[in-house]
């Protein structure tokens, strides 16, 4: 990756929880801790308390968020499907929607960048959530 410069962020997910995908392997499961001082959900504030949102269709909403810079918002829904439900970026970020789920690798990747030549992403498939 010439001419890309990565840098350490703090991250969030929703505590006790990691990815909606994983309600279809066996139940919820804990997720490392965030790092202290990670900082609040600025972008997807009302899932910061955790916990799934049921929509009427049985299908839950979850979120992932790197504060400031990203949040992913993903769908999962009754039949096993994930998807991309909403994404948010903070001022001076750029979104590029690699995959938005669905088909036969349910993935869901979202990067951002800022004219500084940083770079994010939001990772999620079933069983794995990757954001760096």
């Amino acid at each position: 990756m010439s001419g890309s410069r990565k840098t350490k962020v703090q991250w969030r997910v929703r505590p006790g929880l990691c990815s909606h995908a994983r309600a279809r392997q066996g139940g919820w499961q804990a997720c490392p801790r965030s790092p202290a001082g990670a900082g609040p959900w600025t972008l997807c504030p009302e899932f910061a308390a955790g916990g799934p949102s049921i929509l009427p269709d049985g299908s839950s909403l979850g979120a992932n968020e790197i504060p400031g810079v990203l949040c992913v918002v993903d769908r999962a829904t009754p039949t096993g499907s994930l998807l991309l439900y909403t994404w948010r970026v903070g001022p001076g970020w750029v979104a590029d929607v690699r995959s938005s789920g669905g088909g036969n690798s349910n993935k869901i990747d979202v990067q951002v960048t800022n004219q500084a030549g940083e770079k994010h992403e939001i990772t999620v498939q079933p069983g794995k959530t990757v954001i760096r």
